[in-house]
Protein backbone atom coordinates (compact mmCIF):
# COMPACT_ATOMS: atom_id res chain seq x y z
CA UNK A 1 0.00 0.00 0.00
CA UNK A 2 3.05 2.27 -0.22
CA UNK A 3 1.72 4.44 -3.05
CA UNK A 4 -1.95 4.66 -2.05
CA UNK A 5 -3.01 7.71 -0.03
CA UNK A 6 -5.72 7.04 2.55
CA UNK A 7 -8.41 9.69 2.93
CA UNK A 8 -8.94 11.24 6.35
CA UNK A 9 -10.90 14.43 6.95
CA UNK A 10 -11.78 13.56 10.55
CA UNK A 11 -12.88 9.99 9.93
CA UNK A 12 -11.81 7.02 12.00
CA UNK A 13 -9.28 4.36 11.16
CA UNK A 14 -9.77 1.15 13.15
CA UNK A 15 -8.15 -2.25 12.84
CA UNK A 16 -6.38 -1.35 9.59
CA UNK A 17 -2.98 -2.20 8.15
CA UNK A 18 -1.71 0.98 6.51
CA UNK A 19 1.99 0.12 6.79
CA UNK A 20 4.03 2.13 4.31
CA UNK A 21 1.07 4.38 3.45
CA UNK A 22 1.47 7.98 2.32
CA UNK A 23 -0.52 10.71 4.06
CA UNK A 24 0.18 13.96 2.20
CA UNK A 25 -1.76 17.18 2.84
CA UNK A 26 -4.42 15.30 4.84
CA UNK A 27 -6.84 16.64 7.42
CA UNK A 28 -7.05 14.15 10.28
CA UNK A 29 -8.10 16.78 12.82
CA UNK A 30 -10.21 15.15 15.52
CA UNK A 31 -9.81 11.72 13.91
CA UNK A 32 -9.64 8.47 15.87
CA UNK A 33 -6.93 5.98 14.97
CA UNK A 34 -7.22 2.74 16.95
CA UNK A 35 -5.40 -0.55 16.36
CA UNK A 36 -3.76 0.74 13.18
CA UNK A 37 -0.44 -0.35 11.67
CA UNK A 38 1.34 2.64 10.14
CA UNK A 39 4.84 1.21 10.32
CA UNK A 40 7.21 3.06 7.97
CA UNK A 41 4.40 5.35 6.79
CA UNK A 42 5.16 8.82 5.40
CA UNK A 43 3.05 11.61 6.85
CA UNK A 44 3.68 15.04 5.33
CA UNK A 45 1.78 18.29 5.75
CA UNK A 46 -0.97 16.70 7.85
CA UNK A 47 -3.26 18.14 10.52
CA UNK A 48 -4.03 15.59 13.23
CA UNK A 49 -4.72 18.15 15.93
CA UNK A 50 -7.07 16.87 18.61
CA UNK A 51 -6.79 13.33 17.25
CA UNK A 52 -7.13 10.29 19.50
CA UNK A 53 -4.42 7.79 18.61
CA UNK A 54 -4.26 4.49 20.49
CA UNK A 55 -2.66 1.10 19.90
CA UNK A 56 -0.97 2.43 16.76
CA UNK A 57 2.37 1.30 15.33
CA UNK A 58 4.25 4.18 13.65
CA UNK A 59 7.70 2.59 14.04
CA UNK A 60 10.14 3.85 11.43
CA UNK A 61 7.65 6.39 10.06
CA UNK A 62 8.56 9.81 8.70
CA UNK A 63 6.52 12.79 9.92
CA UNK A 64 7.17 16.21 8.38
CA UNK A 65 5.15 19.39 8.89
CA UNK A 66 2.57 17.58 11.04
CA UNK A 67 0.27 19.07 13.67
CA UNK A 68 -0.55 16.87 16.63
CA UNK A 69 -1.63 19.80 18.82
CA UNK A 70 -3.73 18.66 21.77
CA UNK A 71 -3.71 15.10 20.43
CA UNK A 72 -3.91 12.10 22.74
CA UNK A 73 -1.44 9.28 22.04
CA UNK A 74 -1.83 6.13 24.13
CA UNK A 75 0.11 2.89 23.64
CA UNK A 76 1.75 4.16 20.45
CA UNK A 77 5.01 2.91 18.92
CA UNK A 78 7.03 5.92 17.73
CA UNK A 79 10.34 4.07 17.83
CA UNK A 80 12.87 4.99 15.17
CA UNK A 81 10.66 7.71 13.68
CA UNK A 82 11.93 10.96 12.25
CA UNK A 83 9.74 13.93 13.04
CA UNK A 84 10.52 17.40 11.69
CA UNK A 85 8.77 20.78 11.77
CA UNK A 86 5.89 19.50 13.86
CA UNK A 87 3.73 20.62 16.76
CA UNK A 88 2.76 18.41 19.67
CA UNK A 89 1.86 21.41 21.84
CA UNK A 90 -0.59 20.48 24.57
CA UNK A 91 -0.57 16.80 23.58
CA UNK A 92 -0.73 13.90 26.02
CA UNK A 93 1.53 10.92 25.37
CA UNK A 94 1.02 7.90 27.60
CA UNK A 95 2.70 4.51 27.34
CA UNK A 96 4.60 5.50 24.19
CA UNK A 97 7.81 3.98 22.81
CA UNK A 98 9.72 6.85 21.18
CA UNK A 99 13.12 5.18 21.50
CA UNK A 100 15.82 5.76 18.91
CA UNK A 101 13.84 8.51 17.19
CA UNK A 102 14.99 11.91 15.92
CA UNK A 103 12.90 15.01 16.61
CA UNK A 104 13.89 18.32 14.98
CA UNK A 105 12.06 21.64 15.27
CA UNK A 106 9.19 20.12 17.25
CA UNK A 107 6.94 22.23 19.48
CA UNK A 108 6.45 20.29 22.72
CA UNK A 109 5.18 23.28 24.75
CA UNK A 110 2.66 22.14 27.35
CA UNK A 111 2.89 18.48 26.30
CA UNK A 112 2.55 15.83 29.00
CA UNK A 113 4.59 12.63 28.67
CA UNK A 114 3.89 9.73 31.02
CA UNK A 115 5.48 6.28 30.77
CA UNK A 116 7.29 7.28 27.57
CA UNK A 117 10.50 5.54 26.48
CA UNK A 118 12.84 8.30 25.29
CA UNK A 119 16.03 6.21 25.34
CA UNK A 120 18.33 7.06 22.46
CA UNK A 121 16.14 9.99 21.37
CA UNK A 122 17.74 13.08 19.88
CA UNK A 123 15.72 16.29 20.19
CA UNK A 124 16.98 19.46 18.51
CA UNK A 125 15.54 22.98 18.20
CA UNK A 126 12.46 22.08 20.23
CA UNK A 127 10.11 24.39 22.08
CA UNK A 128 9.71 22.89 25.56
CA UNK A 129 7.99 25.58 27.64
CA UNK A 130 5.66 23.75 30.00
CA UNK A 131 6.77 20.28 28.80
CA UNK A 132 6.09 17.78 31.59
CA UNK A 133 7.71 14.34 31.70
CA UNK A 134 6.74 12.04 34.58
CA UNK A 135 5.44 15.03 36.54
CA UNK A 136 8.60 17.15 36.06
CA UNK A 137 8.58 20.43 34.11
CA UNK A 138 11.57 20.04 31.82
CA UNK A 139 11.98 23.75 30.99
CA UNK A 140 12.36 24.53 34.70
CA UNK A 141 14.74 21.60 35.17
CA UNK A 142 17.01 22.92 32.41
CA UNK A 143 17.10 26.55 33.59
CA UNK A 144 20.63 27.60 34.31
CA UNK A 145 22.11 24.42 32.85
CA UNK A 146 24.74 24.72 30.09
Amino acid sequence: MASEQPKGDGRSFRDEDLAGALFDDVNLSGATLRNVALKKATIDDADASGATISNVNLAGASLDDVSLKKASLNNVDLSSITIHDASMAGSKLTDVDASKSAWTDVNLAGARLTDVDLSGVEIQDAKIEGLVINGVRIDELLKGKP
